[in-house]
């Protein structure tokens, strides 16, 4: 089972913020994985009709199971590391609170 946390979330207003975002993005997903963080996350656009929405984005995370994600959670807590993500981030983000889902994989492409 895997569990998957769907959050929506608003950029920054000026598009020339958008990089800034990006790059601490980036800059916390690296440090996530020098840190042993489990977690896999990707940025969902809306696209192909839809309407008028209240967000920019979805934001996914993913864990193979719920210890790893309770091991992730710990860890963001122990560690402080809301600075370090408020340090590369900043207020450039804002998400509401994570649905958490389970979920199951039916079908895996060959490696």
């Amino acid at each position: 089972t895997l569990v998957l946390a769907f959050s929506d979330c608003t950029g920054p207003d000026n598009a020339g913020k958008w990089p800034d975002l990006m790059s601490g993005l980036e800059a916390w997903s690296k440090y996530q994985g020098e840190t042993g963080y489990h977690e896999g996350t990707w940025m969902m656009f809306p696209a192909f009709g839809g309407g008028e929405f209240d967000f920019d984005f979805k934001m996914v995370s993913s864990w193979d199971n719920h210890t790893e994600h309770g091991q992730d959670y710990q860890r963001y807590s122990e560690q402080q590391d809301w600075n370090k993500r408020g340090e590369l981030i900043g207020e450039l983000m804002d998400c509401d609170v994570a649905r958490l889902y389970n979920a199951k994989v039916w079908r895996r492409p060959a490696q």
